[in-house]
């Protein structure tokens, strides 16, 4: 199987430009997000009258997602049917919210489905099991690396895996590609016969340039650079971030901060696992805000972040935020996201 099925790309477009930044091969939340904000916005007076003048296409994340774990199940199983999932999580998570609409949505489509935490599960006999609740496939939405922390490979979640007993979707594997750290290999001049020159032109387009962050030296527009001082002379144009973290944590925004806290974010970013990267001209756009002394048009920073399920984009996620980094843990939020037909049938 994939090492990853169930991924989502988070990136910036302008006009006719995207720069994905991020590429979350751990199961990415917010896949029920899109299509209950679309439904709200669609119940808005507003939308009804702007549905008159333009064909609105809309995505459905949780229909491509269960789709992506029923031919991934079929694959693993190399047999038709239907398989009891398990959703996998730390009990009492923020997320929980969104385990219940899958499960739901997933046992209405037929697919008997639970929700349970890695403490719950047992293997015997050739079988993971939560409770009396036999499981074939497991959505992993725990972080691996949590998971971990945690326990070892006596696990019996580790075993049924290693033991081809149950589904596991993502694999443990996906964490290699899950890692900001992959972008390097991308973008590095070092790597580039790797790929074919239309691929190179992709990559150039959309991926902006990485490096693991270490004292180093390393390419940079074709030329040597010494990383450290090039990354301490260039704040104005980068920005550092934790290579396997999640929800904005340890993120530094360079042209946010001034020279001292730039050079105290290196210091960090060199005693721990981080990358550095070439920071997106990051433009606002303005949305309307309401609260209760009315509304009003407010400038925010939007990340258009398209799920990938089995190769196919099954949806997005949009974010915004007042700061540069475009997080809902780091205070942002989310809205919903239509493909508008204009009125000569074109896509824009």
């Amino acid at each position: 199987n994939a090492a990853a099925i169930t991924t989502r790309l988070d990136g910036f477009v302008h006009g006719e430009r995207i720069k994905f930044v991020e590429y979350n091969a751990e199961n990415p939340s917010s896949v029920s997000d899109q299509e209950g904000l679309n439904r709200l916005l669609s119940e808005l007076p507003a939308m009804s009258i702007f549905a008159q003048h333009y064909g609105l296409q809309q995505f459905s994340p949780m229909e491509g997602l269960l789709a992506a774990l029923l031919a991934t199940y079929r694959e693993w199983k190399r047999t038709a049917g239907v398989p009891n999932i398990a959703i996998l999580d730390w009990p009492n998570l923020p997320t929980a919210n969104e385990f219940i609409l899958l499960r739901d949505y997933f046992t209405a489509q037929g697919v008997p489905t639970i929700i349970c935490s890695p403490d719950e599960l047992e293997y015997a006999g050739e079988k993971l099991r939560c409770g009396e609740f036999d499981v074939d496939l497991v959505y992993k939405r725990i972080v691996i690396h949590e998971f971990l922390a945690r326990y070892d490979e006596t696990h019996p979640l580790v075993r049924a895996y290693a033991n081809h007993d149950v589904c596991l979707v993502n694999p443990f594997r996906c964490k290699i590609m899950h890692k900001k750290a992959s972008f390097e290999l991308l973008t590095d001049d070092v790597h580039q016969s790797w790929f074919t020159s239309r691929q190179r032109e992709a990559i150039a387009r959309s991926i902006p340039w990485t490096r693991r962050m270490a004292e180093r030296r390393t390419t940079y527009n074709g030329g040597r650079v010494d990383l450290v001082d090039f990354v301490r002379k260039n704040r104005a144009r980068l920005v550092l971030k934790p290579n396997d973290d999640y929800g904005g944590h340890g993120v530094f925004f360079g042209p946010a901060l001034d020279q001292h806290a730039w050079g105290n974010a290196i210091a960090t970013a060199l005693s721990a696992d981080y990358v550095v990267q070439q920071a997106i001209d990051l433009r606002p756009e303005y949305f309307p805000v309401f609260n209760e002394n009315g509304w009003k048009l407010q400038p925010m920073f939007v990340d258009t972040n398209p799920f990938l399920f089995s190769g196919n984009v099954c949806g997005v996620m949009v974010r915004l935020s007042c700061s540069g980094i475009v997080n809902v843990t780091s205070g942002g939020g989310e809205t919903g996201f239509f493909v508008i037909d204009d009125a000569d049938g074109s896509t824009a």
